[in-house]
């Protein structure tokens, strides 16, 4: 499935302003109070009330929320765009643990390797684990979630729109990333494609496949994050809001459609992803019936 992903990844690269194709350009435009620092994100966030709830999903797990006020701000594109009411927003992707409560069968499977896989610990490297964050789950199947988890609560439940999760993402911040640039050293703040990634295992007795294939996977090869596939959700820092892993771990389903109408839209990047392919302005359309190994999703609640 890798492979043709990465097909897919290469024929969108000529249309990475999938985003600017669906706003309106914002030349020059300004918008008041735009950007703000993490003291002033934080002083909007108690405006608008209570800022953390979770959610109960039953047999004693819980997804957790932060509420996210309304505002307008200057988007990737240079667009203005604007979230005319607050939001609840997952502070994390949603887990594999919290997705079984809705489908038990679901497996996010396992990364392969580079070596011949005669043992276990040769296979890969696992994305299962009920901590990390659900993959290889389509847009259909994340939307049905949701579906499932407004009849569970009583609410209004959805994917956010492109226009939710970059404001969310930002807290403020008007950059490429939330956190800086894409030479920003990420390794407290996102799981992107780092030396840990990128380096080649070595198993004995004869010190392979180390020995016979050099490290190959684009990476920033300067920064340890410290995982090589999918990290525990919330294992690095948040933002301003509250919110983890906007940038890196998996890449996020959204709402919003390709140009062709027809596929959807991810956003964020993930541990696959170096730091230029994570920026805002990036988004990957995928069929909405396609589960992407590194393409999970978070949700957003309406906040009445």
């Amino acid at each position: 499935q890798r492979s043709e992903v990465r097909d897919q990844r290469s024929e969108v690269r000529d249309q990475r302003s999938e985003i600017g194709d669906q706003r309106s350009e914002g030349g020059g435009q300004k918008v008041e109070g735009w950007p703000f620092d993490a003291a002033e994100a934080r002083r909007r966030q108690a405006a608008a009330g209570e800022t953390r709830r979770t959610v109960d999903l039953g047999g004693g797990v819980t997804l957790a929320l932060v509420k996210i006020p309304a505002g307008k701000f200057i988007a990737a594109d240079g667009g203005v765009m604007e979230v005319p009411r607050p939001f609840w927003i997952g502070r994390t992707e949603v887990s594999n643990r919290q997705f079984a409560r809705f489908d038990p069968r679901h497996d996010s499977r396992i990364e392969t390797d580079d070596f011949m896989q005669f043992g276990a610990e040769e296979r890969g490297d696992p994305v299962n684990g009920p901590e990390q964050p659900v993959c290889r789950v389509s847009w259909q199947q994340a939307k049905a979630f949701c579906e499932w988890l407004a009849g569970a609560c009583g609410e209004d439940c959805a994917l956010p729109s492109g226009a939710q999760w970059e404001w969310a993402a930002r807290a403020g911040a008007s950059g490429e990333l939330a956190y800086g640039t894409a030479e920003t050293d990420f390794a407290k703040v996102a799981n992107l494609a780092d030396a840990t990634f990128r380096q080649v295992k070595r198993f004995p007795p004869w010190d392979l496949p180390h020995g016979a294939i050099p490290p190959w996977r684009p990476a920033a090869a300067a920064v340890i994050d410290g995982f090589r596939v999918s990290a525990p959700v919330g294992s690095f820092a948040p933002n301003a809001w509250g919110v983890c892993d906007a940038h890196g771990n998996v890449a996020e389903w959204t709402r919003d459609a390709a140009s062709d109408g027809t596929r959807r839209l991810t956003r964020g990047g993930s541990w696959w992803s170096r730091p230029r392919r994570a920026v805002f302005r990036e988004a990957w359309p995928y069929a909405s019936w396609q589960g992407v190994f590194d393409v999970g999703f978070r949700v957003v609640i309406d906040a009445r």
